[in-house]
């Protein structure tokens, strides 16, 4: 890795990591303002109608996410970038118009299945309208991460996202408007956020619409829609199954614990965030990319997974201070929920190989594999575990995705890249979750004073524990670059 590559990685990381917390950190001190307000079935309704939303953001973006960069980095065309952007925005003004013409025909039956009154289809309604905003921001989004622009990302997403609070807390709180007023305030708040980066790209990119990179994204997106469907039914599939075998309140619990976890997805996508850009500049340079991408891969999993942990070990405090006691037994489900997202970020580290051999569709079939050993599991976990099953499943059905892809990468094609994995550092670290994760599962009442001492106790521990897997150039590195930011922070 080049000096240079190694402070830009590390320093986009740092900034969309930093920039993301404002979101999810608001959402998490306000939670037992919501939680005073909605009850655990009001969560169990928001979580089916989230589960509608990822099924159809999965089809009606096309693939896009994945397509649009591959049209972005193509250096033989001079006006990639402006064409890739907004071909891609004309192009899923179309399908998000379908997807909510489709979906307010279907509102009033789904309501009745899935909500248990036909009344609510104004609740489908409302979350259809957040949705069309949500897809037609793929490309805008993808922008900023693929020109490097990290802080102005972070700048508008915090911006946006102290809306939308702002916007919550009146609807739900002041005007005391329960689950429709959260509805109502994620349409006003996906509406504001797309005119905001709308606006901001457009200042920077002159409209250019091409048929041929139409073509293009289409042709290379299109192909990984099913993997977004398997994607669904790994990740949001159980909710489905948890509220048929148990109701929307177990649901609700659940989705409390994984509302919760998902605080680990700020870490996670300040990664992915800066990766997919990152090691696609190194498509030209696979040897020196077999120990940087080794490398890069010990460094998240001892950070990402001691982070990880630490939402185990501090889950029943969180839950007993944040909650009321109707949401306490939502504990077993953070630290778990967490994972599914480290494991997220885990699969995106295996993709280079794909990418640098354009053989990116694979990926769909290997999905496809992972979703049905997924939905079995799922079933079965639920069925004798309830929320706790549906949690577990949740990881499983994520580690199935990291599991195959590795084989894949083994026995695919022989020109993969093949990259140098620190196999003992990593086995080492797997221990240390696997204990420390399994002693904060144990069946226990949350007394708040005995889980403060519980939590730093061990966090102690495992902090020294994972200091020694590392060697002491890595030691140094570490030192270095944490007096590097205090300097900063001084001037």
């Amino acid at each position: 890795m080049t000096e240079e590559k190694k402070p830009s990685f590390l320093k986009s990381t740092l900034i969309y990591g930093i920039g993301g917390m404002l979101n999810k950190f608001l959402s998490f001190f306000l939670l037992p303002l919501f939680t005073a307000y909605l009850t655990p079935k009001d969560y169990g309704v928001t979580a089916i109608l989230g589960t509608m939303t990822f099924v159809l953001t999965s089809i009606f973006t096309l693939g896009f996410g994945t397509s649009i960069g591959l049209s972005f980095f193509d250096t033989k065309n001079e006006f990639r970038k402006e064409e890739s952007i907004h071909t891609a925005l004309i192009i899923l003004l179309l399908s998000a118009g379908l997807m909510f013409l489709f979906g307010s025909i279907f509102s009033i039956k789904f309501a009745e299945h899935f909500l248990n009154d036909k009344e609510h289809y104004n609740f489908v309604i409302l979350s259809l309208i957040s949705n069309f905003f949500n897809i037609i921001m793929t490309p805008l989004i993808v922008y900023y991460q693929f020109e490097n622009k990290a802080k102005k990302y972070i700048i508008l997403t915090n911006l946006t996202s102290v809306l939308a609070i702002l916007t919550n807390v009146l609807f739900v709180v002041y005007f005391k408007r329960g689950v429709q007023g959260l509805l109502e305030a994620g349409v006003i708040s996906s509406l504001l956020t797309f005119l905001i980066f709308c606006i901001d790209v457009f200042n920077n990119l002159k409209f250019k619409f091409s048929k041929n990179v139409s073509k293009v994204l289409l042709k290379q997106g299109l192909p990984m829609v099913p993997s977004f469907a398997s994607l669904f039914v790994i990740q949001q599939s159980n909710r489905v199954f948890l509220e048929h075998f148990n109701g929307l309140e177990s649901l609700g619990i659940y989705s409390i614990g994984y509302n919760l976890g998902m605080v680990m997805s700020i870490f996670v996508n300040a990664f992915q965030n800066t990766w997919l850009a990152f090691f696609l500049s190194y498509m030209d340079k696979k040897k020196e990319a077999e120990e940087v991408f080794g490398k890069i891969t010990t460094y998240y999993i001892l950070s990402l997974g001691f982070i990880n942990t630490m939402f185990f070990i501090f889950a029943g405090s969180i839950v007993a201070f944040m909650t009321k006691d109707a949401f306490h037994s939502s504990y077993k489900i953070v630290g778990l929920a967490a994972t599914s997202h480290f494991l997220n970020g885990l699969f995106a580290l295996l993709l280079p190989a794909l990418y640098f051999e354009k053989e990116v569709k694979y990926v769909t079939l290997i999905q496809i594999f992972a979703a049905v050993f997924s939905t079995i599991t799922n079933i079965f976990l639920i069925i004798y575990f309830s929320e706790f099953g549906a949690a577990l499943g949740l990881v499983i059905g994520t580690f199935y995705i990291v599991l195959f892809q590795y084989i894949w990468n083994l026995i695919g094609n022989p020109n993969y890249i093949k990259i140098k994995y620190e196999w003992g550092k990593i086995a080492l670290f797997s221990m240390l979750y696997c204990i420390f994760s399994s002693v904060m599962l144990i069946n226990r009442n949350l007394d708040k004073t005995t889980e403060i001492i519980y939590s730093f106790s061990l966090s102690t521990i495992l902090l020294l524990l994972t200091l020694i897997l590392l060697n002491n150039e890595d030691k140094n590195k570490l030192k270095a670059f944490v007096l590097q930011k205090l300097n900063r922070l001084k001037k």
